[in-house]
């Protein structure tokens, strides 16, 4: 059984931690964080698979050789989140522009990760160099895919300028629905041979319209407990009465 060998890129780190959301997380951090329980989920769910990171500690590399470590691998997958101007929400995938065939992965990709979250899904895309035509702007995309990646991503999960997505991208919860997304995405686009007896991926059902702004009050509510009312998750799950005698102690109505 052949391998297949992932490299997960967990961006930014070391000297480059400059990239916060409004309530502090650091999205340094958060890609390691991500990429690490990335790598045990892959480890756990596939068989015939070997993941690699480019860094797993906080280091400061430079984009070049963060896409040499991509040389003739079969993915390259570079993780980040987001910044934007007031607004800004979603999730988005680019891919290279010399390998177009991975549109429909990085589409699938960002729409179930979207979809998980209630958020924009602002799609697959890419980003031709100006300066070089026919090669990407991105130099670890670019670096990746010169140096032999079969295929070659860079996800951009959530906004981490975004209150609220900021307020998801902090829980490792949320980071681990993420991850599982991504592992689920990658048995699809790769050869990948599941685990017997892997449990089913988590799936995480979108708010209601209505529902919308109290789902999200409730995101950045912290309860008596120190947790936010809201977990994140589980939007059309049915209640049990122990479970809401739990949510009022959490609300500070039973004392």
């Amino acid at each position: 059984m052949n391998k297949v060998v992932i490299v997960l890129d967990p961006g930014h780190g070391g000297e480059d931690r400059y990239n916060v959301g409004p309530t502090g997380y650091v999205e340094a951090d958060g890609n390691l964080k991500l990429a690490l329980i990335l790598r045990k989920l892959v480890l756990d769910s596939y068989d015939n698979v070997e993941v690699l990171l480019t860094r797993d500690e906080d280091i400061t590399m430079t984009l070049t050789s963060r896409g040499k470590k991509g040389a003739n691998v079969d993915l390259f997958h570079s993780l980040h989140s987001n910044a934007g101007v007031a607004g800004s929400r979603g999730t988005e995938v680019f891919y290279s522009v010399d390998i177009p065939g991975d549109k429909n992965f990085a589409e699938i990709m960002s729409k179930h990760i979207a979809f998980a979250f209630n958020t924009i899904d602002r799609g697959a895309k890419t980003k031709e160099s100006v300066k070089y035509p026919g090669e990407d702007y991105m130099t670890v995309v670019d670096v990746a895919q010169d140096s032999g990646a079969k295929h070659v991503l860079l996800l951009e999960t959530l906004f981490h300028s975004d209150l609220i997505e900021e307020t998801f991208l902090k829980k490792e919860y949320n980071l681990e629905v993420i991850a599982r997304i991504i592992c689920d995405v990658y048995g699809e686009f790769l050869p990948l041979q599941r685990k017997l007896n892997v449990s089913e991926p988590v799936i995480v059902r979108p708010v209601s319209s209505w529902a919308q702004v109290a789902w999200d009050k409730a995101m950045l509510k912290i309860g008596k407990d120190g947790t936010p009312i809201n977990d994140g998750k589980g939007a059309k799950n049915y209640v049990t009465e122990e479970q809401l005698m739990a949510f009022f102690d959490k609300l500070g109505l039973l004392d």
